[in-house]
């Protein structure tokens, strides 16, 4: 009998060894899909905080721009009054 279970052992152990061999692999190859999922979160926060940045520096920039013009328009308009008016018209 002990010849009988251990004959029957020897094929089960061989096909338990490329079992294991892929288990492994798969565990590995997750476990490396999941740092890279953690690596590219903190990322991807960097990056969003870099957009935001941006995004601020772009409205600040209208804002002064807009800020100049305002002031450039002021300057190169005269202001009204009676007496420009007069001297236009020649009267």
């Amino acid at each position: 009998m002990d010849d009988g279970i251990f004959a029957l052992m020897i094929p089960i152990v061989a096909l338990l060894i490329p079992i294991v061999v892929i288990l492994t692999n798969h565990q590995r190859k997750m476990a490396e899909i999941i740092h890279q999922g953690h690596q590219n979160t903190s990322s991807n926060a960097d990056l969003e905080a870099i957009r935001m940045e941006l995004q601020n520096l772009r409205m600040q920039m209208n804002q002064h721009t807009i800020a100049l013009d305002d002031i450039r328009s002021r300057q190169a308009l005269p202001p009204i009054s009676q007496s420009n008016v007069q001297e236009r018209f020649g009267a």
